[in-house]
């Protein structure tokens, strides 16, 4: 299962609860990478995962595919599930990408749809998965044009993680 990487950084974050059917299921994290290639994270767990990955409280999709970096351009839409909002966004358009020293390569959206919780879940459109949610920013709140989500990218998880990271977003 894909996180944010900094998500792993509370040690009390040991389980996940699904919204289709209630279940409060144990992860244990595997491996993180906070750099080059984003800020991700993987973890085991003691039931089967496919590349599915929540829309809505209700929805589970399958990956379609994966979008790559080299594709993603200005003006593209995205959608973010807010779990901690019970809310599936579409109205996200892509920014911007930057590289930070400190987690890699990063889109930017021109909305903040996300709230604190948020980070790890998915960002995509359709099927296709673009990334995994970092976090919201707010320059200046008194500005909500300023404001955005910033999402570490899909693509890069396998160099990120190893060849068998791309499974529940």
């Amino acid at each position: 299962m894909l996180t944010a990487g900094h998500c792993s950084d509370a040690p009390a974050v040991t389980h996940i609860l699904q919204p289709s059917n209630g279940v409060l299921y144990h992860f244990t994290l595997a491996e993180r990478h906070t750099g080059t290639y984003g800020d991700v994270a993987r973890h085991t767990v003691s039931y089967t995962l496919t590349d599915d990955f929540y829309a809505s409280n209700t929805t589970v999709r399958d990956v379609s595919s994966v979008r790559p970096f080299a594709a993603m351009s200005v003006n593209e839409k995205v959608c973010l599930y807010s779990r901690q909002r019970s809310l599936t966004d579409c109205t996200s358009r892509l920014v911007a990408y930057w590289v930070s020293p400190n987690i890699g390569v990063q889109w930017r959206t021109d909305k903040d749809i996300g709230i604190g919780g948020d980070s790890g879940a998915a960002i995509f459109y359709g099927n296709v998965a673009y990334g995994i949610h970092f976090g919201g920013m707010c320059p200046n709140p008194n500005d909500p044009s300023e404001c955005y989500d910033s999402f570490s990218l899909a693509d890069y998880t396998d160099e990120a993680l190893g060849n068998d990271s791309r499974v529940m977003y």
